[in-house]
C-alpha cells in the first residue's frame, strides 16, 4: 500500500506490517463517521511494523491532501 518515513528516521511499509487495525465508525444516517477523528473524510489506521513499532497512518479523502504516519507508544489496551 504505502511507505512512510517516521520522524526519527526509519521507513515503515504498510504491506510488510505484522498487523493492522482499522478505525471504528458509526453510521449517522447519511455517512460513516470515524470514531478516531469524528469526521467522515479523515481516517486513522493503526499498524504494528515487522520490528514491533506501532504507528498511525493518517489519511484523508480530501483532494490534494497527503497521507502521513506517526509512531506511537504501545497502545495501553495491548499490554
Amino acid at each position: 500500500m504505502a511507505r512512510f518515513k517516521l520522524e526519527d528516521g526509519p521507513l515503515v511499509d504498510t504491506d510488510k506490517a505484522q498487523a493492522s487495525w482499522d478505525e471504528a465508525s458509526d453510521w449517522d444516517g447519511r455517512n460513516h463517521i470515524s470514531r478516531a477523528t469524528g469526521d467522515q473524510f479523515l481516517h486513522k489506521t493503526l499498524y504494528k511494523s515487522a520490528k514491533g513499532r506501532y504507528y498511525l497512518v493518517h489519511s484523508s479523502q480530501w483532494q490534494g491532501s497527503q497521507d502521513y504516519a506517526k509512531e506511537i507508544s504501545r497502545p495501553s489496551s495491548f499490554r
